[in-house]
């Protein structure tokens, strides 16, 4: 007689069937509701276990529900932080009706952001980012200000399906602006205007990527350094975008912005050589740059005099414990060109490096390379490093 079939999963500890919500919340954010409802024991084990409520998603689908799953999140989560991804991007928008969705659930969300670790915010254009966190965060009193617990922000503006072309990064008018949220230390946008970003209140901010698609309108090389200069802590910055040409500075009157603590430096844009000679990082040890009009006539010798003017300025502004020392450089999109001789002036002021990868046509910077002590390193990429990617690595859930 075969033995009664016993239900496995109800033997397990319930430590452990906690642990496995855990987990599952973390790539469903909806898992605890679903897992919720199979059966009492998966109810109880789910409403004892705080973290598995930590992933808070909200859509434009649903508004109706935001405020009363917002408050049931923050209940059962307990004393953990809360990640919250808002989804308002309405496949069925029309342009300039505007979205409806904005104020109910932004305003679900405002008695709980002394919970919010992390918000992950998805629209279909800027004004709708700055709507919705103004519905969330405008207005706080000084105390409540104190107690904000975000730590990474999001900001996505590029519409998930698009008859048209992308939204363009022009300021609206009449001006707009973010609420202040002095907390945040880690930000990503993705098509919003960079001269919005300063009113967020960016002191503490030691990472910024910013990525544009191909469609948007170019960012300003000006509003780039203004941007930093808000941004006094910053030690890891991204750029994926096109950039404009800067008319504003000859190049006898440049004007240099110094970053202090800057340790990594991203760059993928068309412009390189104009941001990189406004920038003075007396803390850079990893630099990347992926140049898209690096076919021009003259990019070689225009990328290497231009990363030697850099690694001068972050050679005379370094401290004496030889953490200013660039220790990772790749460069890609530009075939080095063997008659440019400032490559190998270039390695001469590299001779910290660990990590080295330029290009694929790399002949010249490997004569260079024999007379320097970076065979080592050298070597290392010629068996294979990783390289650029799209989205250089970040893209994916905060």
């Amino acid at each position: 007689m075969a033995a009664p079939s016993r239900d496995f999963l109800s033997t397990l500890p319930p430590e452990l069937l906690g642990d496995i919500f855990s987990a599952c919340a973390s790539l469903h954010a909806d898992a605890p509701l679903i897992l919720g409802a199979v059966s009492r024991l998966f109810r109880q084990v789910a409403h004892s276990t705080p973290r598995a409520w930590t992933h808070l998603l909200l859509d434009a689908q649903t508004p109706s529900s935001g405020s009363l799953k917002a408050a049931l999140f923050s209940e059962l989560s307990r004393v953990c932080p809360l990640r919250v991804r808002l989804d308002l991007r309405s496949r069925g928008r029309q342009a300039g009706s505007g979205n409806v969705h904005v104020p109910g659930l932004g305003n679900a969300l405002r008695a709980h952001t002394t919970r919010f670790d992390a918000l992950e915010l998805l629209v279909n254009e800027q004004k709708d980012a700055v709507d919705t966190l103004g519905a969330i965060y405008s207005g706080l009193a000084s105390e409540e200000t104190g107690l904000l617990a975000l730590r990474a922000l999001r900001i996505d503006a590029t519409k998930k399906s698009k008859p048209g072309p992308l939204s363009t990064t022009v300021p609206v008018h009449p001006p707009i602006a973010f609420p202040a949220v002095p907390t945040i230390e880690d930000l990503e946008t993705t098509n919003i205007a960079l001269d919005l970003l300063p009113s967020l209140g960016l002191e503490n901010l030691t990472s910024l990527r910013v990525l544009q698609p191909l469609l948007a309108a170019p960012l300003s090389a000006d509003h780039i350094v203004d941007l930093l200069r808000s941004a006094p802590r910053l030690r890891k910055f991204w750029v994926d975008a096109r950039v404009g040409d800067s008319d504003s500075h000859t190049d006898s009157e440049t004007v240099l912005v110094s970053m202090p603590e800057l340790e990594e430096l991203h760059l993928r844009t068309n412009n390189l050589i104009p941001l990189l000679d406004r920038l003075s990082l007396p803390r850079l040890n990893t630099l990347f740059l992926d140049d898209m009009d690096g076919n021009r006539p003259g990019a070689s010798e225009e990328v290497a005099g231009a990363l030697y003017r850099l690694l001068v300025r972050t050679e005379d502004g370094g401290d004496e414990k030889g953490n200013s020392e660039l220790r990772e450089f790749e460069l890609v999109g530009v075939a080095v060109d063997r008659e440019t001789e400032m490559w190998g002036k270039c390695l001469q002021k590299m001779r910290a490096l660990v990590g080295f990868r330029v290009g694929d046509d790399s002949t010249a910077v490997e004569a260079a390379v024999a007379a320097t002590q970076l065979v080592d390193a050298w070597n290392a990429q010629k068996r294979g490093s990783r390289s650029f990617s799209p989205g250089f690595g970040w893209a994916g859930d905060i």
